[in-house]
C-alpha cells in the first residue's frame, strides 16, 4: 500500500537514476573511447564530432551526393541526396538515406542521449518494412509511364525499421527505359508500407505536404 498512488513519482526518480546512470558511464567511456569526450560533445562545442562518429562507425558516415536534396519523410526518414546519370536507354540513380529521429520533446532528447551515450535502440519509430517507389511521369499527360519499387535495405539486407537511429544507407538503382517513345519525363520518388499500400509523408523539404518527390526532368530521344 505504501507504493500505491506513488507511480508517476517513481517513474520521475527512475528516469533520472537512469540519465545519472548513463552521465557516470560517459566520463568512464568517453574518454577512453572517443577522445576527451569527442563524441559526447554538442556540435556547437565540438565540429568535429561528426567526422569522429563517422571514423568510429561507417554506417554513419555522410556520402556526397552530386546533388543535394534534404527531404524528411514521416519526421524520421531524410533524404540527403542523389545521383543520377542518364545513358542511352538506362537511367542510373543512387539516392542516399538517413534515419534521422526528430526530437519534439524532452523525452526525446533524453532518449537521444543514452542511445548515443550507451549504443541502446531506444524510441524506435520506424515500425514497418517500408519500400521506396521510383516513378517516371510524362510531362505532357502527366500519366504514369514506368514505375518501379523494391524493399529498403542496408548493405547487410535490414530492412529500415532495423536501422539504426543517424545510419546512413545508399540504395542503387539502374533502370531500363527502351520501352519508353520519345518524350519529356519527370522522375520521382516516395516510400510507402507494402502491406497497407499507405505512402508516407513529406515532412519537412522539398514537396512538404506531399507522398512524392520530383527529383529530374529529361529527355528521351
Amino acid at each position: 500500500s505504501y507504493l500505491f498512488g506513488r507511480g508517476p513519482a517513481l517513474r520521475r526518480w527512475g528516469i533520472l537514476g537512469v540519465a545519472g546512470m548513463g552521465v557516470c558511464i560517459s566520463l568512464v567511456r568517453g574518454p577512453l573511447h572517443w577522445g576527451m569526450f569527442a563524441y559526447e560533445e554538442p556540435g556547437s562545442i565540438n565540429p568535429h564530432r561528426s567526422e569522429i562518429e563517422a571514423l568510429y562507425h561507417p554506417v554513419y558516415r555522410m556520402p556526397v551526393s552530386s546533388v543535394q536534396n534534404d527531404v524528411v519523410y514521416a519526421d524520421n526518414l531524410r533524404l540527403l541526396g542523389y545521383d543520377f546519370v542518364l545513358s542511352n536507354d538506362t537511367l542510373a540513380i543512387t539516392t542516399n538515406w538517413q534515419v534521422d529521429y526528430q526530437i519534439h520533446s524532452v523525452l526525446h532528447r533524453l532518449y537521444s542521449f543514452l542511445n548515443r551515450t550507451l549504443e541502446l535502440e531506444l524510441d524506435k519509430r520506424l515500425r514497418q518494412p517500408y519500400h521506396v517507389f521510383i516513378h517516371i511521369v510524362d510531362m505532357n499527360s502527366r500519366e504514369l509511364a514506368f514505375g518501379f519499387d523494391e524493399l529498403m535495405l542496408n548493405d547487410v539486407g535490414l530492412p529500415v525499421y532495423l536501422w539504426r537511429n543517424r545510419e546512413v544507407v545508399s540504395l542503387h538503382n539502374v533502370l531500363t527505359l527502351s520501352e519508353l517513345p520519345p518524350g519529356v519525363y519527370q522522375l520521382g520518388i516516395g516510400l510507402y508500407d507494402f502491406e497497407s499500400g499507405e505512402r508516407l509523408p513529406v515532412t519537412e523539404g522539398l514537396g512538404t505536404g506531399s507522398d512524392w518527390v520530383p527529383l529530374e526532368d529529361f529527355a528521351v530521344r
